[in-house]
């Protein structure tokens, strides 16, 4: 049975964010980098996969329409990302992706403004 004390654990800051960011939520994709969502700034993050180094630079890729609650990986990269404030939902396709270019990004619903409160895609 594994230990569960708290010694048993290692814990490693793999990105540094600027003070006053709500970081919402996270994935990590197959290639061990992490996707984190800012809500308060509508920001989607890359985290380079960690090699050893850390932390890393987590770097911009996007920014959403709205306010993003979760993200989800529907297929491998490919991720969908409901918003408040502006209900919709995105899409950012990762497949091919490089750090260096921008995400290929396509609205794929809106909603009404009664739907304003999208929250937990899973």
């Amino acid at each position: 049975m594994p230990d569960p004390s708290p010694d048993a654990f290692r814990l490693d800051t793999v990105g540094l964010f600027l003070e006053g960011y709500f970081l919402e939520s996270l994935v990590v994709r197959a290639d061990g980098s992490i996707l984190v969502l800012a809500l308060n700034t509508g920001e989607p993050w890359y985290v380079l996969a960690p090699d050893g180094r850390l932390p890393v630079e987590p770097l911009l890729i996007n920014q959403t329409r709205g306010l993003p609650m979760a993200i989800v990986e529907v297929e491998p990269d490919v991720f969908y990302i409901p918003t408040i404030a502006s209900p919709q939902i995105d899409r950012i396709d990762l497949r091919d992706w490089a750090p260096s270019a921008p995400p290929r990004r396509a609205q794929v619903l809106t909603f009404s403004a009664e739907a304003e409160r999208l929250n937990g895609p899973a």
